[in-house]
């Protein structure tokens, strides 16, 4: 069963604001640094955030519920990490964008 935002946010706070800040500080610099494109980094801080809430909702239920079904932890645990890994690498991609694209655009 899928649980509204709030609700994963609830159940792991700790987890949760513990990385959220870092795509959250990512997205707030290159908007300063960059003004002409900040919708682009509003996207990139939401699909950080959608990425954070599903990876803390998997840890915390042990299942994964996507367009194709669902993954539980105790039946398939290789392909849980690894999907878990995906998403982690997904969240890093969506932090480093922001940053990454504002001060190559600001040298050229």
């Amino acid at each position: 069963m899928k649980l509204p935002p709030i609700q994963v946010i609830w159940k792991q706070p700790r987890f949760f604001w513990s990385i959220f800040p870092a795509p959250l500080a990512s997205s707030v610099v290159a908007s300063i640094l960059d003004t002409a494109r900040w919708l682009y980094y509003i996207a990139a801080l939401g699909c950080a955030l959608f990425v954070l809430l599903s990876i803390v909702q998997s840890l915390t239920t042990g299942r994964i519920e996507d367009h194709w079904g669902h993954l539980e932890k105790k039946y398939h645990p290789t392909r849980f990490w690894i999907q878990v890994a995906v998403w982690t690498a997904i969240l890093l991609c969506a932090t480093a964008f922001p940053l990454t694209i504002s001060l190559q655009l600001k040298r050229s």
